[in-house]
């Protein structure tokens, strides 16, 4: 997994070195979208901005998010990057992990919060524990960035997006709306995140009566912590979003070639929430809109 992660980081930030220098050269070719159409010129840290998706067939990946969300591709003239909407809403990129060493099945989501200041974030984070991964660059059009560590090593981006955040600061259907991290020493990740992003925590039972540790800043909800759910699996982010029928959009999932890795029942016995992966590897989870987490 350590390895993975490296090679997946290294193609990512390759990839977004050359949409930076090509950005200006050809409009044709690769011209990244702003986070927001209608920037708020304000920033809400450790807000969910962005989500990447790095994996070996983006092709594949785009039909399974289009068939089962609806989200609408807009493909770039080579093919390696496509960016997906949602009701004209730009929120995601599909990258391609183009290496010697990947196989089929490798992939990985790559979470985006707002920072007021990428570098000070930066630094901070290894003062933490952490690592930057990627040091502080510009996007034209999207916004100054860097991707960094956790203490445990868990990988994220850290973006002050370009006009400031998106200027709707609430959960959409059918759009990522904030994400949760599995760690192995949750009171570690309470500490690194609050330095990172003036996260505050509230912990609280979840419904198998478990820790479960939301984050929040400017009185939202952004993110939640938890233990990690399996051995086998390194300390991550999973990026949730919100829908109005889980059991439909399992089904769908499904039907589209994805899989059902866990889920749990609402009090009427209906899906509440599930943890799925697309059909190239890339795990997410959604919830039913109004269910307890």
């Amino acid at each position: 997994m350590t390895q993975f992660r490296q090679q997946l980081l290294a193609i990512f930030t390759i990839t977004l070195g050359l949409l930076s220098s090509s950005a200006t050269a050809d409009d044709d070719v690769l011209i990244v979208s702003p986070i927001s159409a209608m920037p708020s010129n304000q920033v809400h840290d450790g807000m969910l901005v962005w989500v990447d998706l790095v994996t070996t067939d983006p092709h594949k990946a785009v039909q399974f998010y289009s068939t089962v969300f609806d989200w609408q591709p807009h493909y770039f003239a080579d093919q390696n990057y496509i960016e997906l909407s949602h009701d004209d809403h730009v929120m995601s990129s599909v990258v391609r992990f183009d290496d010697d060493e990947a196989t089929e099945g490798d992939a990985r989501w790559l979470v985006s919060i707002s920072v007021a200041d990428v570098d000070a974030a930066s630094r901070i984070a290894v003062a933490s524990g952490g690592a930057i991964l990627e040091t502080a660059t510009d996007l034209p059009d999207r916004g100054r960035y860097s991707v960094i560590s956790d203490s445990q090593g868990a990988v994220l981006m850290l973006l002050r997006a370009t006009g400031g955040d998106p200027s709707v600061d609430s959960q959409v259907l059918d759009e990522w709306a904030w994400a949760e991290l599995w760690t192995d020493d949750t009171d570690a990740a309470v500490d690194f995140y609050h330095a990172l992003a003036g996260y505050n925590a509230i912990s609280f039972p979840d419904a198998n009566g478990d820790e479960r540790i939301v984050l929040g800043t400017d009185g939202k909800a952004r993110a939640t912590i938890v233990a990690l759910p399996w051995d086998d699996v390194e300390p991550n982010w999973i990026p949730y979003i919100p829908v109005a029928d889980a059991s439909g959009t399992l089904q769908r999932i499904v039907d589209a070639g994805g899989t059902v890795l866990e889920k749990a029942g609402a009090a009427d016995s209906s899906v509440a929430v599930a943890i799925v992966m697309d059909p190239t590897g890339g795990v997410f989870a959604i919830q039913q809109v109004g269910a307890q987490q």
